[in-house]
């Protein structure tokens, strides 16, 4: 995050299985090489994921600055300076307020998912970017900030593989409720099988399979049967189970006595190299 930007929030209710309301703080410049300083030499610009993004009834903020063109220096910036219009199907109210280091903050709550557009003006001169194109959505897990949470190291052949995964939504809070999510098993670019996916609580997910050969495999995770994972197709690599010598144990009082011409015994325990 820059030093010199202040981070946008969003606020909304999760599903009903989430336990407490979300905040997300992201900061997500547009900047607009179109847009020249001001008769005094003062740039405009703002910043925040709200500027892009937003879910409906929520709480939704971004900030605009003022700097100074050549030295960069930053100018402290009055809440009737700034015009700030947001409109869609409907006209959504935008507050602004001056906050402790000179920035303005617009604050917004767009009630309808949509299309809309932000238009930012200080006196006559638009903001770097100006007009944005905002988009309100519901929240829905993402393909970008969804992750897995382990390598895919330590598969064996004959053995269930269990990958762990979690679910995010596009503003980077986790997802707690029901997605849909596929997991194609692939040699090559054709699919094997389908992986089984296991709700484990929510917005964790396990994907979960077994290889019956070594070898190499791609794994393929989408969402709503259309929107891959990002890092996607991931290779997963798969051995055949061997015994380890170093894992084995050896037991019984042969080991350590015996009585001459008559048989002595002891036992190997025998363990493979994964244990």
């Amino acid at each position: 995050m820059e030093n010199n930007a202040r981070a946008s929030n969003i606020q909304y209710k999760p599903a009903l299985n989430a336990r407490e309301p979300v905040r997300v703080a992201v900061t997500a410049k547009q900047p607009s090489p179109k847009n020249k300083p001001d008769a005094k030499g003062f740039l405009y610009e703002a910043s925040g994921l709200g500027l892009r993004l937003s879910a409906p009834k929520c709480s939704t903020s971004f900030v605009v600055e003022c700097t100074a063109a050549d030295a960069g220096g930053r100018r402290k910036l009055k809440v009737a300076e700034l015009k700030a219009s947001i409109k869609g199907n409907v006209t959504v109210k935008a507050d602004v307020r001056q906050l402790e280091d000179g920035l303005l903050e617009v604050t917004y709550a767009a009630p309808l998912t949509g299309e809309y557009r932000i238009s930012l003006l200080v006196g006559s001169t638009p903001v770097q970017g100006s007009p944005f194109r905002m988009s309100c959505q519901q929240p829905r897990a993402c393909e970008q900030q969804s992750r897995v949470l382990s390598s895919l190291e330590g598969a064996f052949a004959s053995e269930r593989f269990g990958l762990p995964l979690e679910t995010y939504d596009q503003f980077g809070k986790a997802f707690m409720g029901k997605a849909d999510i596929r997991a194609d098993v692939l040699d090559c670019s054709t699919v094997l099988f389908q992986a089984d996916v296991l709700e484990l609580r929510p917005g964790k997910y396990e994907i979960a399979f077994t290889p019956k050969i070594s070898g190499t495999y791609n794994l393929n995770i989408s969402f709503d049967n259309n929107r891959v994972l990002e890092g996607c197709p991931l290779v997963l690599r798969v051995r055949n189970d061997e015994t380890c010598a170093a894992n084995c144990k050896l037991y019984g009082a042969g080991l350590t006595q015996g009585i001459a011409g008559e048989p002595n015994t002891f036992s190997l325990q025998g363990a493979s190299s994964h244990f």
